[in-house]
């Protein structure tokens, strides 16, 4: 791994080194860093993805998320944080997808609060700014569970709060510390990862995305890093590998379906929403104001939750997935990689150009993913690569070039 150094700010500094204050354009290289290095990891985080449902998309929402997030803020003209802020904050807002998605998605309000008004921003600044998002995080779900996403940010806003380091790089060094041991831990506190014999998927890609800030403030690339998982505590075999046993119990289980949706109305309660949603289904995340909610819930049935949601003004944005589908997917191809058996397994690798292009093949399942620039023609070595990469030996390549 190389540690070639970047020069995210303006000043063309190494971002660790600056004395003075920073401003929206450091802020969006940070989490533009965070997007880099969670990019190689995607189907790690995917591999740990247990809870709340064992479907394996918690890398793919997460990069979706924040890769909508990471482009609006390249586009924005301002330099002031509080601008900058409020901009990921609403994009996220738009963007987020899947339970991990909403909930990183209040990462970014609990900054755009805590940055209102500010042109720019220093050590401390940031360090308070994961106050508000933690309570953000907690605030928008209908019952909060520790082990999870939400230990990690929490136990890393209490480190922030408490440290005194003056520079973002040392601040960051704590931060990412303080994550990786919460997360290392996260199977103490929800008895599905230890039954799996993982840590949690959600706090393992938060994780990622502070490493992928940190590596910005030290002055380091992110691009091209694989990042490993902590050794699960407190169990027999710290490996991360999903148990048999897990898997066996989980083939008989029937989860629903997630429904997702954006409401538009007029003096929403979100505290009242949530409270309808837990009767209705689970696992509800509910962000927004009382003009837009994003709503994020698993059901038995996606019709009386569409019900509830057409009662409260204009939904738009609505996605609906088959779980029990999703967790046979995920089930099949664990299997497939403790036997090593394909199973007439393909994989598929896409030439594609731009972020949104490669944000829908995420989406549709496309883990090999490469970048053709402005030619579309990338060379020999990097499709042999991503190739050799793919999970299994049959492989689709989807060269998007004649040559």
């Amino acid at each position: 791994m190389s540690d070639n150094p970047t020069t995210p700010s303006a000043e063309n500094q190494s971002f660790g080194e600056m004395t003075s204050p920073a401003d929206g354009r450091d802020l969006t290289a940070m989490f533009s860093s965070a997007l880099e290095l969670l990019k190689p990891n995607v189907n790690e985080v995917n591999r740990l993805n247990v809870f709340p449902v064992p479907d394996g998309d918690t890398g793919v929402n997460m990069f979706l998320t924040l890769g909508e997030i990471v482009a609006q803020a390249k586009r924005s003209d301002s330099t002031s944080v509080g601008v900058v802020a409020r901009l990921m904050s609403d994009t996220a807002l738009k963007a987020a997808r899947g339970n991990s998605g909403v909930i990183l998605s209040q990462l970014f309000r609990g900054f755009a609060d805590h940055f209102q008004g500010m042109d720019k921003f220093g050590p401390v600044d940031l360090a308070a700014a994961f106050t508000p998002a933690a309570v953000a995080s907690y605030a928008a779900t209908g019952h909060p569970r520790e082990g999870t996403i939400l230990t990690v940010i929490r136990e890393v806003s209490e480190q922030a709060r408490d440290s005194e380091a003056d520079s973002f790089a040392t601040l960051l060094d704590g931060v990412c510390a303080t994550a990786l041991d919460s997360v290392a831990r996260t199977p103490s506190l929800l008895l599905i990862l230890r039954e799996a014999g993982v840590v949690d998927a959600g706090g393992y890609g938060l994780y990622i995305i502070l490493e992928g800030m940190r590596l910005c403030a030290s002055g380091l690339t992110a691009e091209g890093r694989e990042v490993e998982p902590p050794a699960p505590l407190g169990l027999d075999d710290p490996g991360n590998e999903l148990s048999d046993s897990f898997l066996e119990s989980i083939e008989s289980e029937q989860y629903g379906y997630c429904t997702q949706f954006v409401v538009e109305g007029h003096g929403m309660d979100l505290a009242d929403i949530k409270a309808r949603l837990g009767k209705i289904g689970n696992s509800a995340v509910v962000i927004g104001d009382s003009r837009v909610v994003r709503v994020h819930v698993h059901a038995s049935d996606s019709a009386p939750v569409m019900r509830y949601a057409n009662s409260l003004g204009s939904v738009g944005q609505i996605n609906i997935q088959s779980m029990d589908d999703q967790r046979r997917d995920y089930s099949r191809q664990r299997r497939l990689e403790q036997t090593g058996e394909e199973g007439g397994e393909v994989s598929i690798v896409a030439v594609v150009w731009g972020d949104g292009l490669e944000s829908v093949f995420r989406e549709y399942g496309v883990s090999q993913i490469i970048q053709g620039g402005d030619t579309l023609n990338p060379s020999v070595g990097q499709i042999l690569s991503a190739v050799e990469d793919a999970p299994t030996s049959d492989v689709l390549i989807l060269p998007n070039n004649p040559n």
